[in-house]
């Protein structure tokens, strides 16, 4: 398996290093394009995160920018069989456990997945859709406008950054609500219980997907060509498919296009979640006790309280990287352990 890090200076729209509209381009030459069809993560008008069908020719947009939290699937199996048995060429990207569903429905089918290119995403875990909805209507209740884009990674600004954009124009940078929600999130206690026995987080790194894709944290510590850059991605080749399109990306490189090869695997030790189990925090069980007995406003009002540890924590993380130490302290306290 070869690993690598990518900058796509042609997708200034995508959460880190554009590695996913890159891999689809490479992916579409020689190809007719209005026959590849792109599987993705997208929200819908009501905020609802879902799986969805794109024609390559009608853009990515909407798949582009990371959705903390699981995507709805329902009606997709059957949706990629019909493509792939139409003779379609197909693109599906999204979590590992729904790469892996993906992949073991069309073996069960008997489907040919000659056409198929799978990636599957570097995940910390996924709070479920259902936690996801509760969340956009208590955001709505305490909005004093129509809300009409939500943003997890909004690149609108010089960097990217929580965001609403409101049916007036306005847009609201880090506002408290989604603060929160991501809050939850890193605490891990919003997280599905399957997410801390996760499969396909191994030493082996065995993974569902043609390729890994996700953020190359440490990126300036192991690769200094990258450095200063605003997002760069960590792509894994799992497959001779991924080695060879990858291949292609070499071959055609310009201005736009970044690659390098990792000599080694030095990348994992910045990169914990592709090997190492999300911890389940202490709190879970009370966390979720709440969440099941409690008002949803009031149950937010109490767990929403970022502790004063967590708090110390974001404030000296913030520091060291506006000093360009984050990733040599990591390193340093790594050695240490």
């Amino acid at each position: 398996m070869n690993v690598y890090a990518l900058k796509n200076r042609n997708a200034p729209l995508s959460s880190s290093g554009g590695a996913f509209p890159a891999i689809v381009e490479y992916f579409c030459k020689g190809l007719d394009a209005d026959n590849v069809i792109v599987y993705g993560a997208a929200f819908t008008d009501e905020f609802d995160i879902k799986h969805i069908r794109v024609r390559y020719t009608d853009g990515l947009d909407k798949l582009f920018e990371s959705k903390y939290a699981q995507s709805n699937m329902t009606g997709l199996f059957s949706a990629v069989k019909d493509d792939l048995n139409a003779g379609l060429y197909v693109v599906f990207v999204g979590c590992p456990c729904q790469v892996d569903a993906v992949n073991k429905y069309l073996s069960r089918q008997n489907i040919s997945t000659d056409t198929l290119l799978t990636i599957d995403l570097i995940c910390h875990g996924t709070p479920g859709n259902k936690f996801w909805n509760e969340y956009v209507n208590y955001i709505r209740r305490h909005l004093h406008a129509q809300l009409k884009e939500i943003h997890f990674r909004y690149k609108g600004s010089k960097k990217s950054s929580l965001a609403y954009i409101l049916s007036d124009g306005r847009i609201e940078y880090n506002p408290d609500s989604l603060y929160i929600y991501m809050r939850l999130f890193s605490r891990n206690l919003t997280l599905s219980r399957k997410c801390f026995s996760c499969p396909h987080r191994n030493e082996s790194l065995s993974r569902p997907g043609d390729f890994t894709i996700g953020d190359f944290w440490g990126v300036s510590e192991i690769l200094p060509r990258f450095k200063n850059l605003d997002g760069v991605s960590l792509v894994l080749c799992n497959t001779e498919r991924a080695e060879q399109l990858v291949g292609k990306m070499l071959q055609g490189l310009d201005d736009s296009l970044m690659i390098e090869q990792c000599s080694d695997n030095s990348y994992l030790e910045y990169n914990p979640h592709l090997h190492i189990q999300t911890p389940k925090p202490e709190s879970y069980d009370a966390f979720w006790k709440d969440y099941h007995t409690m008002d949803f406003d009031a149950f937010i009002a109490k767990w929403g309280k970022e502790p004063f540890k967590n708090r110390a924590k974001v404030f000296l993380s913030k520091l060291s990287d506006k000093l360009g130490i984050k990733y040599k302290l990591k390193h340093l306290l790594n050695k240490n352990k």
